[in-house]
Formats: structure tokens, C-alpha cells, sequence
């Protein structure tokens, strides 16, 4: 991947986790809560599982803000050392026609 896209790449995930922030002050952190308490029991997983994880328990992404926000969270474990990425797999949202995510692995 050139610099480029990854530059718009990053600014796209910085303005969703952003815009959540913005939209319910805190979720990131508890976003976060949520993917650490994720990786107690399981070892690979795309971030749409911990997405609907939270959401089984309740946390949803705040009112008129992409699911997309998942990233900087994903992001944020990375850099954290919760987890690594360890290759790409294929979503199941039937609305991203199958194309394919960041696998993510457990540290």
C-alpha cells in the first residue's frame, strides 16, 4: 500500500473514531473495555466480532456514526498491545460484499 492511501486511510478512521467521541464522550475508552474483556476469549477475530460482542451487551455505536469507528479502537489495542495483526479474512456483513478485513490476533 502506497503512503498515500495509507494516509487517507488513517485520516478516514481518525474522523469516525472522532466523530464518536464527539457524538457520546467516553466510548472510545469503553470501546476499548469492551475489545479487552473480547480478547479473554478469543485468540483471532475481525473487528466486526467485537462489534457485535458489545453490542450483545448493550454498547452500541453512537446514533448516526459509522460502524467504522471500530477501527480506531482497533487501532488503539495495536498500539496497546492487546493485539496484532496476523493477515485478512472476509467479513461476513452482507452489505461489504464479502470483501476482506484486518484479522486480528490476541497477545
Amino acid at each position: 500500500m502506497n503512503q498515500l492511501a495509507i494516509d487517507f486511510r488513517d485520516a478516514g478512521i481518525r474522523t469516525a473514531r472522532d466523530h464518536a467521541e464527539a457524538e457520546s464522550p467516553g466510548w472510545t475508552a469503553l470501546a476499548l473495555g469492551y475489545l479487552k474483556e473480547f480478547c479473554c476469549y478469543n485468540q483471532e477475530f475481525l473487528a466486526e466480532d467485537v462489534r457485535e460482542y458489545a453490542l450483545s451487551r448493550g454498547f452500541k455505536t453512537p446514533s448516526g456514526v459509522s460502524s467504522r469507528c471500530w477501527g480506531g479502537v482497533m487501532q488503539a489495542g495495536a498500539r496497546k498491545g492487546l493485539i496484532r495483526k496476523a493477515g485478512a479474512r472476509a467479513v461476513r456483513n452482507a452489505k461489504a460484499h464479502l470483501c476482506y478485513a484486518t484479522l486480528w490476533q490476541t497477545l
